[in-house]
């Protein structure tokens, strides 16, 4: 879990109520067992950002005729990049 929302963190100025919506999959890394029980809720929170994930402005078709802007992040042994 810890690994996706920090993934999905990345793109949290893209996706409107971002906090809001990732709040029932971050309640799981409290360890709170009255939490787990609301699974229902944690699934539609994935499927909603699933969804916000595949659809723009996050993803969408290349157009090359448009500015384009590389966005590079690296530490001392990892290199990521993203194009937008």
């Amino acid at each position: 879990m810890q690994i996706f929302i920090g993934f999905a963190n990345f793109y949290d100025s893209f996706i409107k109520h971002f906090l809001a919506i990732c709040t029932p999959i971050m309640d799981l890394l409290k360890g709170d067992l009255k939490k787990l029980s609301r699974r229902q809720e944690q699934r539609e929170a994935f499927e909603d950002l699933e969804h916000r994930f595949i659809s723009a402005p996050i993803l969408c078709q290349f157009y090359p005729d448009l500015n384009t802007v590389v966005e590079i992040d690296f530490s001392d042994y990892v290199l990521g990049w993203i194009l937008l």
